[in-house]
């Protein structure tokens, strides 16, 4: 069998800039903007559902998926966008509202992130 670095899914990438220690260098995001429109909106709580169970693609931006900003992403962090679109809950942490680097520091890459320069 033949593998093409081309064709690999992105937790391939994400494991061996992981096991070289050459990650990407930290890139503007908006918090909870999963699929990286320039809105947080019920669709990033969607795409962070659809590509845990396996039916959706990696977000590019892994730290844009992590709404609550607790160093992974789960489906509590659809939950987190959704309380706060429609039930009051709080905004998600900065950065948020708008593009900025990531204050905290997590193990969460960001390749890339179409709406922020």
């Amino acid at each position: 069998q033949t593998w093409s670095l081309a064709k690999a899914p992105w937790p391939m990438f994400r494991h061996d800039a992981r096991r070289t220690g050459h990650l990407p260098a930290k890139r503007n995001f908006i918090r909870g903007d999963t699929n990286a429109n320039g809105y947080l909106e019920m669709a990033d709580a969607t795409y962070i559902s659809s590509y845990l169970s396996g039916y959706g693609a990696m977000p590019t931006c892994m730290d844009a998926a992590d709404a609550n900003d607790n160093g992974s992403v789960t489906y509590a962090d659809g939950t987190y966008i959704l309380e706060f679109l429609y039930s009051g809950g709080p905004q998600p942490p900065a950065p948020y509202p708008a593009c900025g680097l990531d204050p905290s520091e997590d193990s969460l890459t960001c390749y890339s992130f179409a709406a922020c320069p």
